[in-house]
């Protein structure tokens, strides 16, 4: 047991130690990765500083060659073989570049053709890129760099096969130029191979450390965990026992709660039927029996408007009449003072807004009577559909209860087809909107409604701002018959009915609450009704 235990103990210890070493070795490599990155990048901008000062002093100084640090690896003369011959103009500094066809020599070098506004013949310079570079990087500390010069994937420079960690930097010179600097030596250089190691072995003796605290208790443990065995041993048989007993009790136990339960759901199903069906024909009745005095109303009023039109036209045509009277003729003045006392002026102008807010109510009245016939109209099945229009119908009638003071906002989003009932969900949300407005009756408030879909379930959310619940009274909304309205006020069934409703959909809701800080309702619905279908 001991020695199991002790190489359990080295095999944490080792595994501890490689996790640290690969954790400290990789973090070690990205911070000299990144220095050295850094460390290249003040390589580049040396080179560019100095070869654009020496074009600056060309420039302005003309062909005649000024001293400048890069002037040691210049030389006049024409270009020889193995050389890049790269042509430019000082103004415009793009440059043509031309490559040898034989293979590169140590003697090879950049040979520049210069021209400028202003000079007779060009400038014919022999620049040593790979010498300066060297000579670049030893200045900075960096000896025995490796450095290129590519265009067109032809690389300028023996060390570019040796480059092993290539760091490219473009537009050196020119656009058509890229450098190429070896990263591997600084990035060896920057590397310490025993910070790593002795992370490892701390992180080993660490574990073992912890390991020998832990098998102590264990020991301990251990040794009261056999002085209790003997005691439990004789409670066990004990409690076999009883155990046989309560089963057989709970078997039968089981069996009544099951049968009641059956009773219980077979119950609550037909109660949901019948509210169902009899709010479904109470709607469809009321529709119906609404819907015809609404069309009488609304035809009368246009009829009404056209009318009043005909007869404003004609009071304007005896009004421009009578300014063809005599002031004081008894004719005119009759009509004056008619005109004065029917306040003629302030009917013609408000008669038209009243009957305008006349037919907006009427319209109003037929948009509800329309929402209620699209709400019974359904029945029980389910069906793929677009569920938000039955919930507009909802948000519709809820709209038409709002007490003053009391606003509803509403934010649909465009939804794909949903397997449901969509009036049965209709009659989910109008029924918690109608408690949230119930809520704040006889106070200021906001109800909000939005809609989130995850691409397998539809989020309705319902809010409001109103007294809110306390836990136990949010514990029982959903129970049968449970109200905390007065007596004679509510049947205790709305949020029943909802929370079966939502189940027969393989839904759910969800109540956050508390006092003082209102109430919100989250109906969450399945896509596919909870099952898959095949059309």
């Amino acid at each position: 047991m001991r020695l199991r235990e002790s190489l359990l103990a080295l095999l944490l210890a080792f595994a501890a130690a490689l996790i640290v070493f690969s954790v400290v070795s990789n973090q070690q490599q990205r911070q000299a990765a990144g220095m050295s990155q850094q460390l290249l990048q003040q390589v580049y901008i040396r080179a560019l500083r100095e070869y654009y000062q020496w074009l600056s002093v060309v420039r302005e100084d003309g062909p005649a060659l000024s001293r400048t640090l890069l002037s040691p690896y210049l030389d006049t003369g024409p270009a020889q073989a193995g050389d890049w011959q790269l042509q430019f103009s000082l103004q415009e500094l793009d440059a043509r570049i031309l490559l040898p066809a034989p293979p590169l020599s140590e003697a090879s070098r950049f040979a520049m053709q210069i021209h400028s506004e202003g000079w007779t013949e060009p400038l014919q310079l022999r620049l040593d890129v790979l010498g300066w570079l060297e000579q670049l990087t030893s200045d900075l500390g960096y000896a025995a760099l490796p450095v290129a010069v590519e265009f067109q994937q032809q690389s300028f420079g023996d060390g570019a096969a040796g480059i092993r960690s290539p760091q490219r930097f473009p537009d050196f010179l020119f656009t058509e130029l890229t450098l190429i600097l070896d990263a591997a030596p600084l990035q060896q250089h920057l590397l310490r191979g025993y910070t790593p190691l002795l992370s490892a072995v701390l992180a080993a003796l660490l574990v073992l450390v912890a390991v020998w605290l832990i098998l102590q208790q264990w020991y301990q443990r251990q040794h009261l965990s056999l002085a209790l065995q003997d005691a439990e041993a004789s409670l066990r048989e004990q409690m076999r026992s009883n155990a046989r007993q309560r089963l057989t009790l709970q078997h039968h136990t089981l069996e009544l709660e099951g049968l009641n339960q059956h009773l219980q759901n077979a119950r609550q199903r037909m109660e949901l039927s019948e509210r169902l069906a009899g709010l479904g024909e109470l709607s469809a009745g009321i529709a119906h029996e609404i819907n015809n005095p609404v069309a009488y109303v609304r035809s009368n009023l246009q009829t009404l408007a056209e009318d009043f039109a005909a007869l404003a036209e004609f009071i304007d045509t005896l009004d421009k009449a009578s300014d063809e009277l005599d002031l004081h003729s008894p004719v005119f003045q009759r009509l004056l003072k008619a005109y004065q006392r029917l306040r003629i002026a302030a009917v013609l102008k408000e008669a038209p807004a009243r009957l305008a807010d006349s037919r907006a109510g009427v319209e109003r009245v037929a948009r509800i009577v329309s929402d209620m016939r699209n709400l019974s109209r359904s029945g029980f099945d389910k069906h793929w559909c677009q569920v938000n229009e039955d919930i507009r119908s909802a948000i519709n009638i809820a709209r038409s209860r709002l007490p003053a003071g009391v606003s509803l906002e509403a934010e649909l989003i465009q939804l794909p087809d949903i397997y449901c009932n969509p009036s049965q969900i209709a009659q989910v949300v109008m029924n918690i909107l109608v408690n949230a407005i119930q809520a704040l009756e006889g106070r200021h408030g906001q109800i909000q409604l939005h809609e989130v879909f995850t691409g397998n379930e539809l989020k309705i959310s319902i809010q409001d701002d109103g007294p809110g619940m306390d836990e136990q009274t949010a514990s029982r909304v959903f129970e049968p018959f449970f109200t905390t309205k007065l007596q004679g006020s509510g049947t205790g069934l709305g949020l029943a009915l909802c929370y079966k409703l939502m189940q027969a959909h393989a839904g759910r809701i969800e109540l956050t609450t508390g006092p003082g800080e209102g109430a919100r309702f989250d109906l969450i619905l399945p896509v596919n009704g909870g099952t898959e279908h095949v059309e």
